[in-house]
């Protein structure tokens, strides 16, 4: 079997940012006094039909409502300012006019634009949403901070600081010292902190729309659009174009289990190597949904989502380098699985519950690489490391259980 393109099973939701109330108040539903019907989904669809259900299905409608909206800006003659600029309200750049809040006071780190009413936010702000959504589709890693695979903090901390601002690298410190703002006030660019506070501190994303965020998620194991949380699951909402502040006491979580980035985080004490290390997204080894995992080209092989991208840029180089496509013969095992070869091979499978491919983070190779000192299984020696993918000590050849063909991902 031939490997390896990763398909990606993605959760997106389409939202549209509202722009604003002809008076400059912030509205929070549709119909209360001084709220103005959104514009900004008129000019998503002047340029697009955003509602199709296809643009639901893949983002393209929340990707393309935020492209409008800076075009939308830009047909205005309106140049986003930087960050230090919009800390004043009350010495905005020309023409740009202050944001109230839905307590009515004034918002710093954003403005209305005099035509058409649409929110201004920060260049370097713009440049993190934009970046957030060219993410969504990446692998989810639980120590991800870009290129390829992130956390949820880690994705927040790689955008920020590739935009100038010093933003710590974990979720926790993250709302620890952030300058909070209203939940109704939330903004593009904006970080709304996902508890609730029996939990505490477990997720982190980047806001886009009205009622979107871009977070890495455990348990889609990718970077997704998703709804924004009801009020009662979200400790606060921060604005990192406002700076830091002295940090804040961070809710602990009251009951097990603990959680991170949306998923389960496994407890320890199952050893190096073991269930706990391996664990991710909460899931038992070998009871992984599939949606979840990241297929292959050759169905019905899959894998965790980062080992599966860093398996096929793995693969490119093999066949750049061989002239052949990496060959598959074993992925993903389910429970099952594992139990049916424990009854055919006891000698060569491991303890059911217990398996790296019941994790999504092993394969079996053809091809030639089966075969020790083959011009396939020595590329494989020396470059499967540069993408993750280590021949383990156990099965190199002279040990009690010489497996050639069995490759495991440790991660970059």
């Amino acid at each position: 079997m031939r490997a390896l393109a990763v398909s990606l099973s993605l959760l997106v939701v389409l939202s549209l940012w509202s722009v604003p109330p002809s008076e400059g108040t912030r509205g929070a539903g549709d119909g209360a006094d001084g709220v103005v019907e959104s514009r900004f989904d008129e000019d998503a669809e002047d340029a697009e039909d955003v509602e199709d259900a296809e643009d639901v299905e893949d983002g393209a409608g929340t990707v393309q409502a935020w492209r409008e909206h800076l075009r939308v800006l830009e047909r205005a003659g309106v140049r986003l300012p930087p960050a230090r600029a919009l800390l004043d309200a009350g010495r905005l750049p020309p023409g740009l006019r202050p944001v109230r809040g839905a307590d009515g006071t004034v918002q710093r780190g954003v403005a209305w634009a005099p035509e058409p009413g649409a929110l201004v936010v920060p260049r370097e702000v713009s440049v993190v949403v934009s970046g957030a959504l060219d993410a969504v589709g990446s692998p989810y890693a639980a120590d991800g901070d870009g290129p390829d695979a992130f956390s949820c903090d880690g994705l927040v901390h790689a955008l920020y600081r590739r935009a100038g601002f010093d933003v710590p690298e974990s979720v926790a410190a993250q709302w620890a010292t952030g300058r909070e703002v209203a939940f109704e006030d939330a903004s593009p660019g904006d970080l709304v902190v996902v508890g609730p506070r029996r939990y505490g501190v477990q997720s982190i994303g980047i806001v886009v729309g009205a009622d979107a965020m871009v977070v890495a998620d455990a348990r889609s194991a990718a970077v997704v659009v998703a709804a924004l949380p009801g009020r009662d699951a979200v400790l606060g909402v921060v604005r990192p174009s406002l700076g830091t502040r002295p940090a804040r006491p961070v809710p602990e979580g009251e009951d097990s289990p603990s959680w991170r980035c949306g998923g389960i985080q496994p407890s320890g004490g199952a050893g190096a190597g073991g269930p706990a290390r391996r664990g991710w997204a909460g899931y038992p080894n070998g009871l992984i949904p599939s949606g979840v995992l990241c297929g292959l080209d050759e169905e019905p092989h899959a894998l965790r989502c980062d080992a599966a991208h860093d398996l096929a840029a793995l693969s490119v180089a093999y066949e750049e380098a061989l002239g052949e496509s990496l060959c598959l013969t074993d992925s993903y095992r389910t429970l099952e699985m594992q139990l049916e070869l424990r009854q055919r091979k006891p000698e060569l499978s491991a303890t059911p519950g217990t398996s790296t491919h019941g994790w999504g983070l092993a394969v079996d190779l053809c091809g030639g690489v089966e075969t020790f000192d083959t011009d396939e299984h020595l590329w494989m020696r020396a470059h499967a490391p540069d993408f993750g993918w280590v021949l383990p000590s156990w099965a190199h050849e002279g040990s009690p259980r010489e497996e050639p063909w069995h490759w495991e991902y440790v991660g970059r």
